[in-house]
């Protein structure tokens, strides 16, 4: 399981994004190069791309379900402390949190009515990807 902040525009750099929110980013991209896997997307499409991300770990006895919800808090509160900024970019920026799901079973997702509400703060949208197989 991995989560997510992207922050993504058509005119704010990565740098610049760095700068304002002041967190450093995991990954970054800026418009007009490959994505990490070689791909060149369409113009429309093509934003500036700026990523803080985590992995949770889950070892061969551990259900996700009894992990997620303390890994989903650690990661919101590392982005509290910049959630005003963020928030400021979310009203002409992209700013969204994915949840992404590797698994071999469909699991519980959900988030407790804290989390959803820190998520608001941030005033970003929420996205889950699951791939199941």
């Amino acid at each position: 399981m991995a989560i997510s902040l992207v922050i993504s525009s058509e005119s704010a750099e990565p740098e610049s994004i760095t700068q304002r929110v002041g967190l450093k980013p995991t990954e970054t991209r800026l418009r007009g190069t490959p994505t990490k896997t070689g791909v060149l997307r369409r113009a429309e499409f093509d934003l500036h791309e700026w990523v803080v991300r985590d992995e949770l770990e889950i070892g061969p006895h551990d259900r996700v379900e009894d992990l997620q919800p303390a890994f989903v808090t650690r990661f919101l509160d590392r982005l509290s402390g910049a959630a005003e900024k963020i928030k400021e970019l979310a009203s002409d920026h992209h700013v969204l949190i994915v949840f992404v799901y590797h698994m071999d079973r469909v699991p519980y997702i959900g988030l407790s009515h804290s989390q959803v509400a820190e998520v608001a703060t941030l005033g970003a949208s929420i996205d889950f990807d699951l791939l199941v197989g």
